[in-house]
């Protein structure tokens, strides 16, 4: 009533904009979303998280996740505000917080990536994305935390693609720790795996950089030919290799167990 409206101003005026209104639930600072940015968008097993929301709030988590999605390899920074936009939403729904994890490391926040992971993984028992936080662990300088959760990872369960990510954070880490060599030999082994081409031109360009380090810049020079025989577009900056980002999407990883 309106005594309530006295004691609590702000509370009480929101609330009054919040019935007037059902239909504008943005949250300060929440990024504009466009009509048709439709929840339908959203990957089905996505939007399943979602059930426990109540059916707007449901509606406006789903559209920005969906932007989160779209815009995380072409603008991350804004494909981040979506994400955090969910997040003030649902913050107990671990989907949202996978998609803030996965922008906030895409745009360098790795504290904040590592927080979101942990998070991700105390509310749904799920053991993903390992990759990337032992990348986070490397871009905070902490390499030795790097190859420890690394040293935890079922590599026989992961992909051809995790498989090779895994692989370049840890020669990365190894190299962070000045062992060049071993961080070559990673490399190598990986190497002798049959890989699509996309993949063994990022293993390669990887050797190249562990060459260089190690002050062999003949054979750095003829890895990074392969690299690019491999894979034409490895080097004009639309394909990550080492040292930019792990290439994850927002995929929610179900897990096997």
């Amino acid at each position: 009533g309106d005594h309530q409206q006295a004691d609590y101003p702000k509370r009480g005026r929101d609330y009054e904009d919040a019935r007037a209104d059902k239909r504008d639930l943005r949250a300060s600072g929440d990024p504009e979303l466009s009509d048709d940015v439709t929840e339908d968008m959203l990957d089905p097993a996505v939007r399943t998280h979602l059930k426990t929301l109540a059916r707007d709030n449901a509606e406006v988590v789903a559209r920005h996740l969906v932007m989160a999605g779209a815009l995380l390899d072409v603008d991350p920074a804004t494909a981040h505000e979506h994400a955090l936009a969910a997040q003030r939403h649902a913050a107990r729904v671990g989907v949202v917080r996978e998609a803030l994890a996965m922008t906030a490391y895409r745009t360098g926040n790795y504290n904040l990536a590592l927080r979101e992971i942990h998070a991700f993984r105390r509310l749904t028992g799920t053991h993903a994305h390992e990759v990337i936080e032992a990348d986070c662990e490397r871009g905070m300088g902490r390499p030795e935390r790097a190859l420890e959760i690394i040293a935890g990872v079922d590599r026989e369960r992961l992909t051809d693609l995790f498989r090779v990510e895994l692989t370049l954070v840890e020669s990365g880490a190894r190299s962070d720790l000045g062992e060049h060599e071993a961080g070559l030999i990673l490399i190598e082994d990986e190497l002798t795996r049959h890989y699509s081409p996309d993949l063994a031109a990022r293993l390669t360009s990887v050797k190249a950089d562990r060459l260089a380090e190690l002050g062999r810049d003949e054979e750095a020079a003829s890895a990074r030919e392969r690299a690019e025989a491999l894979d034409p577009e490895i080097y004009n900056g639309s394909r990550a290799a080492e040292g930019d980002e792990v290439d994850e999407d927002l995929t929610i990883v179900e897990d096997e167990a």
